[in-house]
């Protein structure tokens, strides 16, 4: 999922749960993984969402005025709202990719349905301009930050289970 041409939803459902998960058990992450799941809630298909793009710095804000308090909030809503300047300057300064001109064909029987989706996925989304790259910048931040606070989580829960059973064993030998 972390880098690929698009992010499927189900790959999404698994990581915001996993960051939602982490940010209610353990309050030293919460703050990155609260960043995390800000990042990752801005839309990166903006050619056929620019109304959701416009209104991210809403949602973003609003989330984190109610998770991390009301200035990071702020300073999470103004993240949010220069990404969707930029992505609009960026696109009427015409570094968006050029027009896809997609047209199905027929493939052989024994061929998968996927094989046109791919075709039109990689011919639609993985034009290399600067705006595609850009879109995507904040998802990958957000997914990056989840991946280190569940890798972090992972490592708390083991050395808190390994103290545990090391004061077992000192108790039992005592």
């Amino acid at each position: 999922m972390f880098g690929g041409v698009h992010v499927h939803f189900q790959q999404l459902a698994v990581a915001f749960s996993a960051m939602i998960y982490v940010y209610q058990r353990y309050s030293k992450l919460r703050m990155l993984a609260e960043t995390g799941i800000a990042l990752s809630m801005i839309p990166w298909n903006v050619p056929s969402s620019s109304v959701l793009t416009g209104v991210s710095p809403v949602l973003v804000g609003a989330f984190g005025r109610l998770t991390v308090g009301e200035r990071r909030g702020l300073v999470l809503t103004a993240v949010s709202a220069v990404l969707a300047l930029s992505l609009l300057i960026l696109a009427l300064a015409g570094f968006g990719p050029p027009p896809v001109h997609f047209v199905a064909h027929a493939y052989a029987p024994g061929a998968l349905a996927e094989s046109s989706w791919g075709d039109f996925s990689h011919a639609s989304l993985a034009c290399p301009s600067l705006l595609t790259q850009w879109l995507r910048l904040p998802t990958l931040v957000g997914l990056a930050c989840g991946l280190i606070v569940i890798g972090r989580s992972a490592f708390a829960a083991s050395t808190v289970e390994m103290r545990a059973g090391a004061e077992r064993i000192a108790a039992v030998s005592i």
